[in-house]
Formats: C-alpha cells, sequence, structure tokens
C-alpha cells in the first residue's frame, strides 16, 4: 500500500536533504506512491511557500526554502543542555517562539539526545531543525544499537517487535533506577507528529487525525526520531501532565490499543494477557478491533471478565468490531460487569 500522499512529506524532506533537490521520479522510487499522488504534494509545498521550482516542464527540480540545519556532536562527556543552548543560538526560526512550543522543541530535545547518552552506547548523535510551513521539524539520530532492540535485550523481551509494542505504553526503559521510561511517550503526545525508526521498525503517532501506526522498513543502523510541532500549539506539557503526581509522569487518561497491528486472529488468554500487560496504569484503553478477522472465547474473558474483574479502575472500550466479534464480546463484557459487582458487593 502507497503512503497517503500527507505522509509522503517526511520522505520528500529527507529527500531534500540528502540531494539538495529533486524530481518527481526520485520522490516515486523512494515511496512507491503514484506520480499524481507525488505531485499533488510536491505541488502543495510550493504553493505554501517551502518549495520553489527550477526549470520545466519533464526536468523541473525542487528544493526547498528552508534548508535543514544539522549539528553533530560526539556522545562522550556530550551535555545535553549544551545541545539545547547551541541549536536555539543558531536556529532563527526558535527565537521568539510561543511559550508552548519553545517548551516542546526544548523538552523533545533534551529528552531524545539524553536518550541517545544514555541508552545508545553510539559515538554520536545528530540533531537538525527546519522550518516546514507551519511546522518546526526536528530530528535526532545516532548510531547506537536501536532503541527497539537495546530495549527487548535489556527487558528480555523477544524481539524489538515487543519492545515497541511495551514502549507505546509508556512505561520501558533500559535504566529503570534514572528514567522513568516515559519520556518518548510523553513526547508523543505533544507533537502533532512524531515517528521512530529503528531496527527496521517504524512507530508514527499522528495527533492531528488521532491516528497511530507501525510499518517495516529498511533497516539501518541506530534510532531515528522526528518530531513535529506547529508554531502555535496550545499543547503544553502540564495539559499531557495534568493527572500525574510526579514531575515526569504522565496522564493516565486514555491509550489505544489497535489489535491489528500485531495480527488478525486473538483465540487464547495468553495473547490476551499479553496484549494487557501494564495497561492497568491507564483509566480507559480504546481496543480496536478494526481488521481483526476472529476472536476466542478464551481470548475475550481473559480480556473483559478476568482481567477486568482484576482492574476494576481500568474500563476497557472495544470498538470497530464486525458483528460475530461484537457478539462475543459483549457477552465476555456482561460477564465481566457481574464479576465487578459481585467483588464490590462481597
Amino acid at each position: 500500500m502507497s503512503p497517503r500522499p500527507s505522509r509522503i512529506r517526511p520522505i520528500i524532506d529527507d529527500l531534500l536533504a540528502e540531494w539538495g533537490s529533486i524530481a518527481n521520479r526520485n520522490v516515486v522510487a523512494a515511496t512507491g506512491s503514484s506520480r499524481q499522488a507525488v505531485h499533488a504534494q510536491l505541488r502543495s509545498m510550493v504553493e505554501t511557500g517551502d518549495l520553489v521550482t527550477e526549470g520545466a516542464g519533464r526536468g523541473v527540480r525542487y528544493r526547498s526554502v528552508h534548508p535543514r540545519q544539522r549539528f553533530r556532536y560526539r556522545i562522550p562527556g556530550l551535555d545535553e543542555d549544551l545541545v539545547w543552548k547551541d541549536v536555539s543560538a543558531e536556529v532563527p526560526e526558535l527565537s521568539d517562539l510561543p511559550d508552548p512550543a519553545d517548551r516542546a522543541l526544548h523538552t523533545a530535545v533534551v529528552e531524545l539526545v539524553d536518550n541517545a547518552m544514555s541508552h545508545s552506547n553510539g559515538s554520536y548523535v545528530e540533531v537538525s531543525f527546519r522550518k516546514a510551513h507551519d511546522r518546526l521539524v526536528l530530528e535526532v539520530s545516532d548510531d547506537g544499537d536501536g532503541i527497539f532492540d537495546h530495549l527487548a535485550q535489556e527487558n528480555g523481551l523477544p524481539d524489538g517487535m515487543e519492545a515497541l509494542r511495551q514502549l507505546t505504553k509508556g512505561k520501558l526503559t533500559t535504566m529503570p533506577a534514572e528514567h522513568t521510561g516515559e519520556g518518548i511517550f510523553l513526547l508523543s503526545r505533544i507533537a502533532d507528529f512524531f515517528e521512530v525508526e529503528s531496527g527496521g521498525l517504524l512507530w508514527m503517532v499522528d495527533n492531528e487525525i488521532d491516528d497511530v501506526g507501525i510499518a517495516a522498513v529498511h533497516v539501518r543502523p541506530g534510532t531515528r526520531v522526528r518530531f513535529e510541532i506547529d508554531v502555535s500549539t496550545t499543547t503544553s506539557l502540564e495539559t499531557v501532565m495534568a493527572e500525574s503526581s510526579e514531575g515526569f509522569e504522565l496522564a493516565r487518561r486514555r491509550v489505544v490499543v489497535k489489535l491489528f497491528e500485531t495480527g488478525n486472529r486473538f483465540l487464547s488468554r495468553s495473547e490476551a494477557k499479553k496484549l494487557l500487560e501494564g495497561l492497568d496504569r491507564f483509566r480507559n484503553v480504546v481496543v480496536d478491533f478494526k481488521g481483526v478477522e476472529a476472536v476466542g472465547q478464551g481470548f475475550v474473558d481473559e480480556m473483559f471478565r478476568v482481567w477486568t474483574s482484576r482492574h476494576p479502575d481500568t474500563r476497557l472500550h472495544p470498538i470497530n468490531m464486525e458483528p460475530p466479534i461484537a457478539f462475543i464480546v459483549e457477552h465476555g463484557r456482561r460477564a465481566g460487569e457481574s464479576a465487578i459487582t459481585e467483588t464490590q458487593g462481597a
């Protein structure tokens, strides 16, 4: 499946950063999208003032009006606060930002550079900024182990995919004594668009349309994180952390679990236990059944009766169910509600 047009843009940004100017065919080759979709995205970027054209007809090329500014640091002896001081002094777009955007970008730089220093075992970290119409785009990359594989190894998980699943719940870290493990999750909630690429996996969070995606990509060394935020954002750290009781602990209001990202058939109790691990930290868990073809009685009973009776402060909200699945789930929910009522009455 080709990327939707709005997701072609980051690939255009990467090509421009590498080559300086690009043609339609370069983006088509890199994304697998149609010439028409790529042309529409390129023209949109010209109309918003992000790109200028050179040449005409089939020979037209596109160049960025706001080239990316890069800062590269050796990790040994690095101070993450000094990185922010460097980039904020050198990048004109970071001056005189409204407070929410300024604080969000400051937090993102410090947190992501600190992650590279503490977890990657790499030799360098690179920070880049550029303006994209009404957004500022931050990227932080390193040449280390790769965040998903490193988390899997340090936490005894089978692979990077399982580490990614745990990371999206906001409580996975390789250094629990020094980090809450929620920093990446916090950034994914503040950003308008957020993505982490590592070890052949790409985790994308698009808060503008309330969507989350996971994709397989070409494997390359290290970790790359992209953080996009509108300069006029009203989202603040206080907003996201409103229900926290400790300084950097995340609000636990709601999380969405998309079952189809890990399979389309869920039959066993062990699958339910694996899926729900750690979700009792949240008050509301939206379980999205879109694309799921079959569920088993054991899976549903474990999720909606056994687990909910053990965690009565967390509510599960199933959505996007086909009628046969809805029938089984509703039966499980009724059993779960009865179990909670009996427990409370005991």
